[in-house]
């Protein structure tokens, strides 16, 4: 579980990343999914049923010191874009696959 926490979480910075470099605005929204899910305030209490491409077994292979050091440094980059979060401008955002067009504030 927690190679997957820290895998989505890093995978998200990135494109919080892409969304602080970004030059042009999209001005599309959320799909009606991500729209009930950011109201909702999270997922709901069911099984979700990923596509076959993106439902690959967590790697259970890394040590307890190698989760440690992954969620540390998840932690801290996290840290360094929430202090850069209110300086970015709304309107740059990444396409997401399920939930349509994210900014870094959802």
């Amino acid at each position: 579980m927690y190679d997957h926490i820290i895998l989505v979480a890093q995978e998200y910075l990135d494109r919080v990343e892409i969304c602080a470099v970004s030059t042009e605005g999209q001005f599309l929204g959320k799909t009606p999914a991500g729209v009930q899910l950011f109201k909702d305030g999270g997922f709901p209490p069911i099984k979700i049923r990923l596509p076959n491409e993106m439902n690959a077994p967590p790697n259970n292979s890394d040590s307890k010191e190698d989760l440690k050091i992954g969620m540390e440094e998840m932690i801290d980059r996290l840290e360094h874009w929430e202090l850069k979060l209110s300086l970015m401008n709304p309107d740059y955002k990444v396409k997401h696959g399920g939930f349509g067009w994210l900014n870094d504030f959802g």
